[in-house]
């Protein structure tokens, strides 16, 4: 049967967001076909995780004044990349002095060994840790198949009993978990959770009490060290637990690379996973993860394939695709499982076909042999091997340069931005011309002598940029490794959260609102080195009503909506780039409008966890720039990376499919959409003429493509998608009588009237368009159409339609540079597209059209304002 791109089991419901069937214990669907795990995924951004992390620190203030003498709190801990990052929370954050606490399954994998002894000796941690003998463990995961159709009861309820029987008998009343069960899960959300109490993981998971385990092969002796101490001895203990996820923005990938980068943490393979971190620590997840999926008809991958689909890394088809590969996989741990139990392979299956769920119950349930061994062997763990496997190395994405101080120190120029990319800037501090000081001092001054008149912050913090570059500078010593983005400033569009500023998201309704977090984004500029600039303006709910920012060009003209803050501050060289999203073309139009480079690569290659979300399938990030050689680093450092990103990092780790052939001319498609007509004279000849000019140079063929016959209804397509989400979305907000623009309320009125049917056709519709593009693009390297229908529109008039929204729809990498000029004098864009996925091709392209002055090195034309210094004069 082929799966490919759809569910495995069609009888089944799935979410109509994410991946989720009906069969995921506890869950429920909306009226929209939305499950309670994507519900609570944004029931996150709605919450006030500034005044959650007071209350935690005064938990934490409470436990420690009540400690005495004693340890702070109880740590249970199993190496796992949550255990590391509690650890990094509670002692390098907090300052506490826990007592980490190891319930040992046994079933540790070298790299689970591993990572839990380099935790204990990264934070200097006393550890208690209970491991119940192997025969023990073997007995009971027989048992535990047979009661709860899965290998791990031991492992479930061995975690939540150990830790409250030390905390009880060592007198330590606070337990600090990671992760909450509102996180991802269908039995609790956000807005209704579990509370901590001391049956919790007896509910949560492991589903039977010791003494329900007890047969001919378990005794009460054996089951003893399971036993929860008593409601009475919890009580006079005080014991109280919590997880830190319902205190503080839970992003489990982003603290996976953190604990990864900074602490050494390892990944490794994982059975019946597309990813390499969950349940490092053990070599049985397999089991846990196949032994679900032949019970509910899903795994460990449709769990990972829907928070990517939730985050915008994936299509729904494209996670489809993955579940349908990895989750039937019989994973080679049912072979160690077999082994010690002495059941047979057909039994195993017997005791699965009689715990199958719901519609699952007469279903054909496929099983794929496994294609390769597993790279780490089911054996017991070895401690000699820490030196051999700890990670000492950091991810980069370049080449870095190192700090060298060999050229002399020279004043930056007011226009520095504008004048130098982001490379250029970096082999600046590389060899000692400027100092990341220098760089926040030209953007304090830009700011301070243009943003009164042309708005491009919401807000600005001179003495807070200054400190983060007095702290990059401090770290530049000779021989030191420069990161990508070492130093820059970096302008953010008000749509991210940001740990130090307000995300008021362009309303009014957020006015003072502080997330106290990073977006994913925003972390991986830090990580790149670069500094935050400030918050720049976008629209309200970054959708359509303009907000106060001026065109530099002609303070008559729109600068564009959304990103027009972020496009504003990069065309005056305020900053030399900013981050932007796109829904339609809120990337595209500002930077046409406003005469710089701006790309909203592929659809699923830049996370959005962390960032406002009007619209599932079509939510983009990307940025703008000033020059054209700042692209690439740029998407290196935002881009996700390696193999826990299967689909983006196959296609984009193809050499063959990123590279042009040596000796074949660019091959570049002229895309002519429905909207080519109604753009004015002046903007369609200047396509056709730029479209001639490439084709007579030899090393170019530019060939006009006939497009799909769906594109033609894209705006149609688009707008109804995009209504119903803004309606679902923004629902709680709509009911203020006074803080709402007309233009929202009307949109959320619109969306209101679409039915779930006709919202469901559009986006099978939208997967039609994206297919279709998917198959015309493979035949080129590049494609070009306009970037928005010619020059920018008066401020109080819509824009025309334009190709921006149509590429969005159809996931495609855009780029729109700033090669034209209108016969007033202003500037707008060609947009530059390319296949889904194949994004470092249209960068080569792109570079390659630049080189031979096709394209602008940076800003065409430059903006009167942006020639001025920072007294007002002509630079």
């Amino acid at each position: 049967m082929n799966h490919r791109g759809k569910p495995l089991f069609r009888d089944l419901r799935y979410c109509v967001r994410c991946c989720m069937p009906e069969t995921e214990e506890g869950t429920v669907h909306d009226a929209l076909g939305i499950c309670r795990a994507c519900q609570s995924s944004e029931q996150k951004m709605h919450i006030d995780w500034v005044a959650r992390e007071r209350q935690l620190r005064e938990i934490f203030a409470k436990a420690k004044a009540a400690a005495g003498n004693n340890y702070d709190c109880v740590l249970p801990i199993s190496g796992g990349k949550d255990s590391m990052f509690q650890a990094h929370v509670l002692v390098k954050v907090y300052n506490m002095k826990p007592l980490a606490v190891t319930f040992n399954h046994n079933w540790y994998s070298e790299t689970g060994w591993y990572n839990l002894v380099n935790l204990l000796e990264t934070f200097n941690l006393d550890h208690v840790m209970f491991t119940p003998n192997r025969d023990l463990v073997n007995r009971l995961a027989a048992k535990s198949l047979r009661e709860i159709g899965d290998t791990c009861w031991h492992c479930h309820s061995g975690c939540g009993a150990f830790p409250l029987q030390v905390a009880v008998r060592f007198g330590i009343p606070l337990l600090v978990y990671g992760e909450s069960a509102s996180e991802g899960q269908g039995l609790t959300d956000y807005n209704n959770p579990i509370r901590y109490d001391r049956e919790y993981f007896t509910k949560i998971s492991a589903r039977r009490t010791p003494d329900e385990m007890v047969c001919d092969t378990v005794s009460a002796k054996d089951v003893h060290p399971f036993q929860l101490p008593s409601a009475e001895e919890c009580e006079a203990a005080g014991i109280q637990g919590m997880h830190l996820g319902d205190y503080m923005f839970w992003d489990d990938e982003r603290h996976t690379e953190l604990v990864r980068d900074v602490y050494g943490w390892r990944e490794t393979q994982m059975e019946n996973s597309y990813k390499g971190y969950k349940s490092a620590e053990c070599v049985m997840p397999g089991m846990h993860d196949f032994t679900c999926y032949l019970k509910r008809g899903f795994g460990r991958a449709t769990f990972q394939g829907s928070v990517d689909v939730r985050n915008g890394l994936l299509t729904r088809e494209e996670a489809f695709d993955l579940i349908a590969r990895t989750d039937p996989v019989r994973p080679e741990a049912l072979d160690y499982f077999l082994e010690f139990t002495g059941l047979t392979e057909e039994e195993f299956y017997e005791i699965m076909a009689g715990l199958r769920q719901g519609k699952l119950r007469d279903a054909d349930m496929p099983v794929l042999p496994k294609q390769a061994p597993n790279r780490e062997r089911v054996l017991p763990f070895a401690q000699q091997l820490l030196e051999r496997l700890r990670r000492t190395d950091t991810a980069t994405y370049g080449t870095p340069l190192v700090a060298g101080n060999r050229a002399p120190r020279r004043e930056p120029e007011p226009d520095l931005f504008l004048r130098r990319s982001l490379p250029e800037l970096v082999q600046d501090l590389a060899d000692g011309a400027l100092t990341p000081l220098d760089l926040a001092e030209t953007t304090i001054r830009r700011v301070e002598a243009l943003d009164a008149r042309f708005m491009a912050f919401e807000h600005f913090d001179a003495a807070r940029l200054r400190a983060a570059a007095r702290e990059l500078t401090a770290r530049l010593v000779p021989g030191q490794a420069l990161r990508l983005l070492e130093g820059a400033p970096i302008g953010v569009k008000d749509a991210y959260n940001t740990e130090d500023y307000p995300t008021e998201m362009g309303s009014a309704l957020w006015r003072g609102f502080t997330p106290g977090n990073d977006a994913r984004l925003v972390f991986n500029l830090k990580r790149a080195g670069a500094v935050v600039a400030g918050k720049t303006v976008t629209a309200e709910f970054a959708v359509h009503a303009l907000g106060k920012t001026v065109n530099p060009h002609d303070a008559t003209r729109t600068p564009g909506t959304s990103s027009s803050g972020s496009a504003v501050a990069v065309a005056l060289g305020m900053v030399p780039a900013a981050l932007g999203t796109q829904t339609a073309g809120s990337i595209i139009r500002p930077a046409s409008f406003c005469g710089v480079y701006g790309f909203k690569p592929s659809f699923g290659l830049l996370p959005r966890t962390g960032t406002l979300k009007t619209t599932d399938s079509l939510d983009t990030l990307g940025f703008l720039a000033a020059r054209r050689d700042s692209l690439a680093p740029l998407f290196q450092a935002l881009r996700v990376h390696g193999g826990n990103y299967p689909v983006s990092d196959a296609a984009l780790s193809d050499r063959g499919r990123q590279t042009k052939p040596a000796g074949r001319p660019w091959r570049v498609a002229l895309l002519r959409t429905h909207t080519f007509p109604g753009a004015p004279d002046y903007a369609r000849k200047a396509l056709l003429d730029l479209a001639r000019a490439l084709d007579a140079d030899p090393d170019i063929e530019v060939v006009e493509a006939e497009l799909p016959e769906i594109l033609g209804r894209a705006h149609d397509i688009h707008r109804t998608i995009y209504h119903c989400s803004l309606a679902y979305y923004f629902a709680q907000e709509s009911r203020s009588e006074t803080d709402l623009s007309d233009v929202i309320r009307e949109i959320i009125a619109e969306g209101r009237a679409i039915s779930a049917l006709d919202y469901n056709q559009a986006l099978r519709d939208q997967e039609t368009c994206i297919a279709a593009m998917d198959e015309l693009m493979r035949g080129f390297d590049a494609g070009i159409s306009l970037a928005t229908a010619g020059e920018a529109p008066l401020r109080d008039r819509f824009e025309l339609p334009d190709p921006a929204l149509i590429w969005t729809l159809a996931h495609l990498p855009a780029v729109s540079a700033p090669a034209f000029v209108s016969p007033a004098g202003l500037p707008f864009g060609v947009q530059c597209v390319a296949r889904k996925y194949n994004d470092p091709l249209l960068l080569a392209c792109i570079d390659a059209l630049g080189r031979k002055g096709f394209l602008p090195d940076g800003p065409s034309p430059l903006a009167p304002a942006a020639r001025e210094d920072a007294s007002g004069e002509r630079a």
